[in-house]
């Protein structure tokens, strides 16, 4: 497993879930409970994609993408999924002027999780295959 994530949610059992789907794609996860937590992670190692869910204690998913984006770098171009359970349309945009590539709705399915690492996978035989 070459490809690496980094999955930040407060909720063990969505970590186990995602991790396994990760898994089934070829790549490895990394987890975080909460958005500070995930921002020092994500300095610690080099990630393929990052997944944040939306509500958090301490910081919610939007912050933690904003402060991503606004370091530059790596941070700038790194694909981010913001994952939620919420159905709010202008939640979609606010995600996606705080930086997110793309919203995928929970519960989380293969397609959509494959959907977006397709997107920023190029070339990848894994991606998209269930």
């Amino acid at each position: 497993m070459d490809q690496r994530a980094l999955y930040i949610d407060d909720n063990e059992i969505n970590r186990k879930v995602l991790d396994a789907m990760l898994a089934s794609q070829g790549v490895g996860m990394d987890e975080a409970v909460d958005g500070p937590t995930g921002i020092d992670k994500y300095h610690s190692l080099p990630f393929d994609w990052l997944l944040i869910d939306y509500r958090m204690p301490n910081m919610d998913g939007l912050e933690v993408i904003e402060r991503i984006r606004a370091e530059g770098g790596r941070g700038s171009s790194v694909p981010i999924c913001l994952i939620t359970a919420e159905m709010d349309p202008q939640l979609e945009e606010m995600a996606r002027r705080s930086g997110a590539n793309r919203v995928i709705h929970k519960p989380i399915t293969l397609d959509d999780l494959c959907a977006f690492l397709a997107e920023h996978w190029p070339g990848s035989a894994q991606a998209g295959r269930a």
